[in-house]
């Protein structure tokens, strides 16, 4: 982190988790870190996912390169790779659904990503109406980081999924707000939810291959 010149709050927004999460990881509080986790802390970072929790071989990711007093860090461009639609939902009345209800569609969308697990859900239903209207891709990519007034996928471990803007996490609780003005604030325990991802579109129905 300091060879990156980063703090604490910019990896949790990288990773996905609370900057209590990264403080215990920083202090020892929590021996190993998940695959996921890992993966995600070791490409902001800039190093090798094995090395970060295991301190074994190199550092430093053959794939990234940096300048010689390590003040830059960048990735090597990579050609975006299309994305993959993994479903459709019928939307609730609050503009959630459930993740059993999730029915495989197959395809990609004609658009771009360079995240390898970028993805697309096609949602039926008005109830994210004028934001998301019924027809459209919501895409995603778990591997973005993401801070406050961003929009986000949140699953929660109770298999209920929703379209929300990211607006802090603190003191163990995720707070959201809705992305349209009829259901106002969602406050979360952080233990409720299995995943945030980064909403990086909402795609047009005909961009579907």
């Amino acid at each position: 982190m300091d060879r990156r010149k980063v703090d604490q709050s910019d990896l949790a927004r990288a990773v996905g988790v609370s900057e209590a999460a990264v403080s215990k990881w920083c202090n020892g509080g929590t021996v190993s870190l998940s695959a996921k986790s890992a993966r995600l802390a070791a490409r902001f970072l800039c190093v090798r996912a094995d090395w970060l929790n295991e301190g074994i071989g190199h550092a430093l990711n053959p794939d990234l390169i940096s300048d010689m007093d390590g003040s830059k860090i960048e990735t090597i461009s990579v050609q975006p790779r299309k994305v993959r639609i993994v479903g459709v939902v019928n939307l609730m009345s609050d503009g959630s659904w459930s993740t059993d209800d999730l029915r495989n569609a197959g395809g990609e969308l004609n658009i771009g990503s360079e995240d390898s697990e970028a993805y697309a859900v096609k949602v039926v239903g008005d109830a994210m109406h004028p934001r998301i209207r019924s027809g459209e891709f919501v895409v995603a990519e778990p591997g973005h980081g993401y801070g406050p007034g961003d929009e986000v996928v949140v699953v929660t471990t109770d298999g209920r999924a929703m379209v929300k803007e990211f607006l802090f996490a603190r003191d163990g609780q995720i707070v959201l707000h809705s992305v349209n003005d009829s259901h106002g604030r969602t406050t979360l325990q952080e233990s409720e939810v299995k995943s945030i991802h980064y909403v990086v579109a909402i795609v047009k129905s005909d961009r579907a291959l």
